[in-house]
């Protein structure tokens, strides 16, 4: 006699299912300030897939966008549960109720759609939904209400920091630098520095967003429309105080000339701000450390007048989407750094590398990715083993329970590493049909993601006076803007500079989780524990 139960709980969402590919602390990293980046060994795959393609079909591939990708979040947004649906005829009103039909609802893209009582059905009770719904006429709108939230269905955008181009629209740009300047008479919004890039897939013929370097939180401020980028550049860079010297806000500029922090002369940061009261600049240093300085003891390079990024078109996925992508091997990802926006361009794959955390070897990850850590982990092994053979020749012999350095940490580990890797390439050689298959590459576009970008309209300075009480008050409003200014630092720095604090740290816990692999263990992991930025004033 066969027993049958029925299940109790829900099966996992898809974003749930990825998560568990991809572990929590990476999972966490999805959120605004923070990098992915296209892994080496995935960029590899894509070019050599473009080189097999037709040549004429090389300009036009989307892969572009992901080879040496360094994309800064610029957004999360969560998903919006209601879609309104305007019929302008009875004809379509008609093929509406064939599709939704007795049961008022409708499959999408794997999601359950239910008429709801809004738009022309607004205030009707759920039980006389059909019989008002029968008695509608055209024209209307019809708002379709998704199931129960999922955060699965986040939408994440993100900026490529690594293409720059020249403007691709320069009468455009010019028209938001005129106007600007018509606004600021006594100011120079022609001199701020304007960078180009393609941003994305996603609208690569209009500008998407600008991040504006200085602030007193990351280092920079994410901003919607180009005027008000530039805007805002101009506010930051304008001298208000004779006391500041030669340094502008957005600036990067070197520390020199200290003596009781002599180890931080020839440091890199970004000016912030400068406080009137103690005389010094907030310069947040690529680390992410802030730190109070004299004007004396800073040295001016880059952006004396104010620097943009603008952004043309920007990459969007769902939350569970970029999971899966980043569960099959071809993300890694980091908290941003002062030191990602302000390095130089050709710079910022290698300037990343090192706090890159990947994904886990797991029945998600790329085949080839799989093999390559394979042969990563066995060589590990070799290493560590000759090692010890070495030593013991040498006449330095070690208890056998001492663990052996090796590049990926211990012997044990290594070897713990080969073997699952070993099944893993078993399990997917006997589940496969062939031995290796193309990566799955990114889509170029998801037409169902495009309202998802962020609007950052408190970033947006309200400037419209021509003298510099005006400026600064248009300052601290934007620098007020939680979106763009400490809320990734755990709380934000006051308009005179005050304490700040980040929330990133390197851990254990999570390399750990990350196991080893080409990309995996060997980079730092982000851990979820805090720590308080220094912000000791330095004396020359």
């Amino acid at each position: 006699m066969s027993i049958s139960k029925a299940f109790t709980c829900a099966p996992p969402t898809r974003h749930e299912l990825m998560q568990s590919f991809t572990g929590p602390e990476i999972a966490a990293l999805l959120e605004e300030g923070c990098i992915i980046a296209s892994g080496h060994p995935f960029s590899e795959e894509l070019q050599r897939q473009i080189q097999q393609m037709p040549i004429f079909m090389h300009s036009s591939t989307a892969y572009h966008h992901w080879i040496a990708g360094v994309y800064l979040i610029t957004g999360v947004k969560e998903d919006e549960r209601q879609i309104a649906w305007h019929v302008e005829d009875e004809e379509l009103l008609l093929l509406s109720r064939q599709r939704l039909g007795d049961s008022l609802g409708m499959w999408y893209r794997g999601k359950r759609l239910n008429l709801a009582a809004a738009g022309a059905l607004a205030g009707i009770a759920p039980g006389d939904l059909r019989e008002a719904f029968a008695n509608l006429h055209a024209p209307c709108t019809l708002v379709l209400e998704k199931g129960e939230a999922n955060c699965g269905d986040d939408h994440i955008t993100a900026v490529n920091l690594t293409r720059p181009i020249p403007a691709p629209k320069p009468a455009l740009v010019a028209q938001a630098i005129e106007r600007v300047a018509q606004a600021f008479p006594k100011a120079a919004p022609q001199k701020v520095e304007l960078t180009h890039f393609i941003g994305g897939p996603c609208d690569e013929d209009e500008v998407v967003t600008c991040i504006v370097l200085g602030g007193t939180g990351r280092g920079w401020t994410v901003v919607e429309k180009l005027e008000d980028s530039i805007k805002l550049a101009t506010s930051r860079a304008f001298r208000r105080h004779p006391a500041q010297g030669d340094v502008s806000g957005g600036q990067t500029v070197r520390l020199q000339g200290l003596k009781a922090r002599p180890d931080l002369n020839g440091e890199l940061g970004v000016a912030l701000k400068f406080s009137v009261d103690s005389g010094r600049w907030l310069v947040r240093l690529r680390n992410g450390d802030g730190k109070h300085v004299k004007p004396a003891n800073l040295f001016g390079l880059q952006g004396a007048h104010g620097r943009v990024y603008v952004f043309w078109g920007d990459a969007r996925w769902s939350r569970a989407q970029l999971l899966g992508e980043i569960a099959r091997g071809h993300w890694g990802l980091c908290r941003a750094s002062v030191a990602d926006v302000t390095v130089e361009v050709r710079a910022r794959r290698q300037e990343v590398d090192s706090r890159l955390v990947f994904a886990p070897v797991t029945e998600m990850t790329e085949d080839f990715l799989r093999e390559m850590n394979f042969a990563h982990a066995g060589a590990m092994v070799v290493r560590a083993e000759q090692r010890e053979a070495d030593e013991e020749e040498d006449g330095i012999g070690r208890d056998r329970s001492e663990s052996l350095l090796s590049d990926a940490g211990t012997m044990e580990d290594a070897a713990a590493a080969a073997a699952a890797a070993t099944a893993a390439v078993r399990d997917a050689t006997t589940s496969s049909s062939s031995a290796s298959s193309p990566p799955r590459a990114p889509p170029a576009d998801d037409s169902a993601l495009r309202g998802a970008r962020a609007t950052n309209a408190d970033d947006a300075p309200a400037i419209t006076a021509d003298d510099a009480p005006a400026m600064e008050d248009a300052e601290n409003g934007a620098t007020g803007a939680a979106h763009s200014e400490g809320v990734s630092l755990g709380g934000g720095a006051g308009a005179d500079g005050g304490a700040v604090s980040a929330s990133e740290s390197v851990g254990e816990e999570a390399g750990a989780r990350a196991g080893v692999g080409g990309h995996t263990a060997r980079h730092h992991a982000m851990s979820t524990g805090a720590r308080d930025v220094d912000l000791e004033a330095l004396d020359g």
